[in-house]
């Protein structure tokens, strides 16, 4: 009986093997390579989701805020939701800039413009709602500016200098 066609000759077997396992080998260091590289990029969503999260969570208390103002008929100036305004313009680049981080100037922009805006609005009125909602802007544009990527201090400084400046030139 006639012995079956081997696939590789004896010799060609310990090359295959050293191949498999040089394969493998590389296999796993470029997905150790990719997975480093991604690393700072799932680093950086994450961070920004939590503070997403938060936003969420401030947006709703100024919401709350805002419907205790409409109940109790308070005088809320129309700044209030001109600052608001500029908190949505701020979201909807959020997304921008998490796809591209030089694009974190056009959730700033609007973000430091809402604080500097609702800060003002405490000038005309000091009600409880609008001290409130006031108070949520401020927070929400941190929350905003650390999900564009800054740090919370590198947020709460420019947040506070918005505010400086709006409060200087009387206007935002």
């Amino acid at each position: 009986m006639a012995e079956p066609p081997r696939t590789f000759s004896a010799r060609a077997q310990p090359l295959i093997e050293e191949a498999a396992v040089r394969s493998r080998l590389s296999a796993r260091t470029r997905a150790e390579r990719l997975r480093d590289a991604a690393r700072p990029i799932l680093q950086a969503t994450l961070a920004a989701t939590i503070q997403i999260d938060i936003a969420v969570r401030n947006v709703q208390v100024l919401a709350r805020g805002a419907r205790r103002a409409i109940d109790l008929d308070e005088n809320v100036p129309p700044e209030a939701a001109s600052a608001v305004r500029e908190l949505a313009h701020a979201v909807q680049a959020l997304g921008e800039a998490l796809d591209d981080p030089d694009r974190g100037g056009a959730v700033r922009e609007p973000a430091l413009r809402a604080a500097g805006q609702a800060t003002l609005v405490l000038e005309r009125t000091g009600n409880m709602s609008v001290t409130v909602i006031v108070g949520q802007v401020r927070s929400t544009a941190v929350d905003l500016l650390r999900g564009s990527g800054m740090t919370y201090d590198e947020a709460a400084d420019a947040e506070r200098a918005a505010v400086r400046d709006a409060e200087s030139l009387g206007q935002a």
